[in-house]
């Protein structure tokens, strides 16, 4: 699965909360196609959850916003999970946990 992302305006935490809040209210209209948007749903709620998106920003200008490059989430089959930065991929980094 792929999840274009528009950060011409926003920086990606933003972005992926506003895709996570769109595909939510779009799985209750009659013409959704659920079994795709549980995916999209699955995916971006995980990434809500645990990706260090300050660390992407800080690392990745285009990630912070006002960017116009093609920015994309990639889901492969086997759960792996990255960003593509005009066709480079980037590893997501996790939060790391403060004890």
């Amino acid at each position: 699965m792929k999840i274009d992302l528009d950060l011409r305006h926003h920086c990606i935490a933003t972005e992926v909360k506003k895709i996570y809040s769109r595909a939510i209210s779009h799985y209750f209209k009659p013409d959704a196609d659920i079994e795709q948007l549980e995916k999209k749903i699955e995916i971006l709620k995980k990434l809500l959850e645990t990706s260090d998106f300050a660390h992407l920003r800080n690392t990745y200008p285009e990630l912070r916003g006002h960017s116009d490059s093609k920015i994309d989430i990639k889901a492969l089959d086997n759960g792996e999970v990255f960003i593509l930065l005009n066709g480079k991929r980037i590893d997501i980094p996790s939060i790391k946990k403060r004890g």
